[in-house]
């Protein structure tokens, strides 16, 4: 009986011992991983093109047309519906 006493006391001595390794294993493999995950360099993004001022005032000047001409067709369209509206009221 004190044989297999001393045999399972081995085993989970193992066991614990086992466990802690692989504990620390993993603490300083995770350790390593984080600092090379933040060391790594990328290559710079391209650089962008940059248009003159002259450039720039032209495609805004056309957005802003283009945001104009769509008021114009909604408010059009708001006033039709009101003399409809009036029309049918007299």
């Amino acid at each position: 009986m004190r044989k297999v006493a001393t045999l399972m006391g081995r085993v989970w001595i193992r066991t614990i011992l086992a466990m802690v390794a692989g504990a620390a294993l993993f603490a300083s493999t995770a350790s390593w991983r984080d600092a090379t995950a933040q060391g790594r360099i990328y290559g710079k993004p391209a650089p962008t093109i940059r248009k003159s001022g002259a450039e720039r005032s032209a495609d805004l000047l056309k957005e802003i047309s283009a945001t104009l001409n769509r008021i114009d067709g909604r408010l059009e369209r708001l006033e039709n519906a009101a003399f409809q509206q009036d029309s049918k009221k007299k």
